[in-house]
């Protein structure tokens, strides 16, 4: 665990300082506002990004992305009055990081690649049933992933756009898989 995030860094620099060299370069930042769905319900996932167009048909992707993780479970216990089963959910929060390569048509765009999301705590979502969680964690504290989106870019002025996605984001250690439907406002540097 102690060389996984001097790796992540490693990697995302490499990418960047590799890519810097080639000719044709457009640099965007932005927001983007994703729902997205991990088989629990709908919750969204909100961050910055920085995208940089390298040639006419490619380039490259990354951001910072909070997003959060429903968990539930049972707390059981047996009293004088016999079995008892009282229900709680947490929120786990995460911190999600991509590295993406982009490839751009006139009909739609095409980005793909790891994401790593870094554990960064969680809140117990129901306290009315009068159970409090003093402790909840996971193991391990970064999950590495795939994401792979579809999005469709939409012209408001020359340095100004939208771009609504769809995204489909495998994790790896978890097993959960989030599909969702988000939209990003970029602005040209």
């Amino acid at each position: 665990m102690k060389l996984v995030m001097p790796a992540v860094l490693f990697f995302i620099t490499t990418l960047f300082v590799t890519v810097s060299t080639c000719a044709q370069q457009k640099n965007y930042v932005g927001l983007n506002v994703t729902l997205e769905n991990a088989g629990t319900s709908f919750r969204p996932k909100i961050g910055g990004l920085f995208e940089r167009q390298l040639t006419k048909r490619s380039g490259i992707e990354t951001g910072l992305y909070y997003r959060t993780y429903g968990q539930a479970g049972i707390f059981s216990y047996t009293d004088s009055s016999g079995s008892q089963i009282i229900p709680f959910t947490v929120s786990e929060r995460y911190l999600s990081i991509p590295a993406l390569y982009r490839f751009y048509s006139r009909i739609i765009n095409f980005a793909a690649g790891p994401t790593f999301d870094f554990y960064m705590g969680w809140r117990q979502k129901n306290s009315s049933s009068g159970l409090k969680i003093d402790a909840y964690d996971i193991d391990p504290n970064l999950s590495l992933g795939f994401l792979a989106k579809i999005s469709k870019r939409i012209t408001l002025s020359k340095q100004f756009f939208l771009e609504p996605e769809v995204q489909i984001n495998p994790m790896l250690a978890s097993g959960r898989t989030y599909a969702g439907f988000g939209i990003a406002a970029k602005y040209g540097l």
